[in-house]
């Protein structure tokens, strides 16, 4: 492939709401709530149902609608407008919420539980949302203690953090979350 010095529209003259970015892969989602990605897919980041690396978008498999997009390492996750939360990609340490532990998923799929979300945000391995009453919410690796739970013992699905406030926000890092 060739580097790009400067400045140039995304192929295929797609319009962008807003843009995540991932370790070796960003996406993009439209106004109208679709999400292309592109890049490396070695884990199905790209949720495209494919391992494929991919240097145009291409559409993630899905056509449920997202209105916020986040993204990890190797993974990412898009939110409804009814507050619930899609993830596709790596999911080792079970960053993709489902409640299983697998190498990696290649198409979108809803988190465990009845968790109603308003905000998304992923790091390294892990990812964390926050309800609409504050109460934030991670799962994943939580080796470096980044799921806010006074432990070190990893989480496949939505669990709330034991810091016992509510937030207006919440972010995450590579190895830890702050709100």
């Amino acid at each position: 492939t060739t580097r790009q010095l400067t400045a140039a529209p995304v192929a295929n003259g797609l319009t962008f709401s807003s843009l995540v970015s991932g370790e070796f892969n960003t996406c993009g989602l439209t106004p109208a709530g679709a999400v292309y990605c592109w890049g490396e897919n070695s884990s199905g980041q790209l949720g495209d149902g494919t391992t494929v690396t991919r240097f145009s978008p291409v559409r993630v498999a899905t056509d449920v609608p997202f209105t916020a997009l986040a993204a990890g390492y190797y993974h990412a996750c898009g939110l409804t407008a009814t507050g619930i939360a899609y993830c596709w990609g790596f999911d080792a340490s079970g960053q993709l919420g489902d409640g299983t532990v697998a190498d990696f998923r290649s198409t979108p799929g809803p988190i465990a539980g009845s968790t109603r979300l308003v905000a998304l945000t992923a790091g390294y391995w892990h990812t964390c949302g926050l309800t609409a009453q504050g109460v934030a919410q991670c799962w994943g690796n939580n080796n470096w203690g980044q799921l806010g739970d006074s432990t070190r013992t990893a989480h496949a699905a939505a669990a709330p953090v034991l810091w016992g406030a509510t937030f207006p926000r919440l972010a995450a890092g590579g190895r830890h979350s702050c709100a």
